[in-house]
């Protein structure tokens, strides 16, 4: 099973032209199938050390952090990669995840979230494609804390 994460502004039929360019058998006969990826939006709190004020720093690490996504579907997001992207906005001292989730699931503070691999669930006529977790930038998703060094 392929699972292909398309863009928003890819071609209407994309994961179909995917499907005919692989084709339905593999070289060793078995079948393939190719699924589209199932997004997964992460709901994170992340404090920063700065010593620029929130409405300075915020849309940066925003912009940062915004579309983050695991290295690829059905992977897990590590808290180490979101960090380094988020120390590396021009002005952060320090940061620390105080909590993140899955849309969902119960609040943390793992080193990882986890994302499920495509399947084909014994209920289902069709298979699902590998999760995808990303971090939207949205204030709704992505609560930013900045405390001033020291504090």
């Amino acid at each position: 099973m392929i699972t292909v994460a398309l863009g928003v502004d890819a071609p209407a039929g994309a994961l179909g032209n995917v499907a005919s360019t692989v084709g339905a058998v593999s070289s060793s006969g078995l079948p393939i199938r190719v699924v589209a990826v199932m997004p997964v939006r992460v709901l994170a709190t992340i404090q920063v050390v700065s010593t620029q004020p929130a409405i300075a720093i915020a849309p940066a690490i925003r912009a940062a952090l915004s579309g983050f996504a695991a290295e690829k579907p059905g992977e897990p997001l590590y808290a180490a990669r979101v960090l380094a992207a988020t120390t590396a906005v021009s002005g952060v001292v320090a940061a620390q995840i105080v909590g993140w989730e899955r849309n969902g699931d119960v609040t943390s503070t793992a080193t990882e979230l986890t994302a499920a691999r495509a399947s084909w669930p014994s209920d289902s006529a069709a298979p699902q494609g590998a999760e995808l977790l990303s971090i939207d930038g949205d204030p709704h998703w992505l609560r930013i804390d900045v405390v001033a060094p020291g504090s």
